[in-house]
């Protein structure tokens, strides 16, 4: 059961972010008196670790003017969460994270879930390293004067000018498409490029500058994002990536995963042997994806 019932994040003014809340008094957790529990508002760029705890104190507000939320980096967005207190046994509910966007309809909600398990299916677990568009500044090639790096093959920040570089990742399931290796000269000899597109859910939000790791070590880097959305909300994202050099930096970005117990192709897509049982598994017969408009559900 859902702590809080609902939680919004919006605003008018460029200056500040409006967040509200509104608890779920059927869960147990806001039983008693009122006083005992406390209220935490915490923020984050990339949905996930590290939480910033914007306030904390007794539930005498359900609503915060975010004036620290400002900025005008074209790829930051700003994720919230409320967390209260369980009296006693010290435990913190949280809701689910969100952010300035549309809400989604019944139905977008229904076509996003149904997506989730297509790719499930099809698609593979990856991690997704969301880029640092603030914090403290490279130690080692940040450049105060020009507000540049000296180089883009650091080691500390990874070429972003920002401390570690990336955000903790997320593993989530992606569905990345076949591509074409392509070699190109240039001035220090030939270059293997190549690009593919790939599909996802719309959270953790991969935008341009995100690191993929898939899980045979292919890196890539999104280069663009596009968003399918029924009434203004997103219901799935599309990925234009770019694949990089093992001689690029970002090849030293750590994934601390014991590797003997990961495998990103899921169990479900290699027990399904028929076409028919694909269909029964994912209750998919009267449901056409490309006509989001006529759906039946």
């Amino acid at each position: 059961m859902r702590v809080f019932s609902r939680t919004h994040a919006n605003s008018m003014d460029i200056r500040y972010m409006e967040v509200w809340w509104e608890p779920n008094q059927e869960h147990q957790v806001w039983g008693g008196n009122p006083e005992d529990k406390l209220l935490r508002l915490e923020r984050s760029e990339s949905g996930g670790a590290p939480w910033s705890t914007l306030f904390e104190g007794v539930l005498d507000r359900w609503h915060h003017r975010d004036y620290s939320s400002t900025g005008n980096h074209a790829f930051r967005s700003w994720w919230y969460r409320v967390g209260v207190t369980e009296p006693g046994t010290g435990d913190v509910h949280y809701s689910e994270p969100f952010k300035q966007s549309a809400q989604p309809s019944l139905e977008a909600l229904e076509i996003s879930a149904r997506f989730g398990t297509v790719l499930r299916t099809f698609g593979r677990e990856v991690f997704l390293y969301r880029k640092k568009t603030y914090g403290a500044r490279c130690s080692k090639c940040w450049d105060p004067i020009s507000m540049t790096t000296r180089t883009r093959q650091c080691p500390v920040c990874y070429g972003t000018g920002f401390m570690g570089g990336y955000h903790a990742p997320f593993r989530i399931y992606m569905k990345i498409d076949p591509y074409a290796d392509q070699i190109q000269s240039t001035a220090t000899g030939p270059l293997v490029v190549a690009k593919t597109t790939a599909m996802c859910l719309p959270f953790p939000d991969p935008l341009p500058g995100s690191l993929i790791v898939e899980g045979e070590n292919v890196r890539w880097i999104v280069e663009s994002r596009t968003s399918t959305q029924l009434q203004r909300a997103d219901i799935r994202v599309q990925l234009q990536l770019h694949k990089m050099p093992t001689s690029d930096i970002c090849y030293q970005v750590p994934v601390r995963v014991a590797l003997e117990d990961f495998n990103p192709t899921p169990p479900s897509a290699l027990a399904v042997n028929s076409s028919t049982q694909l269909e029964d598994r994912l209750d998919l017969a009267d449901w056409d994806p490309s006509d989001i408009y006529n759906y039946r559900g």
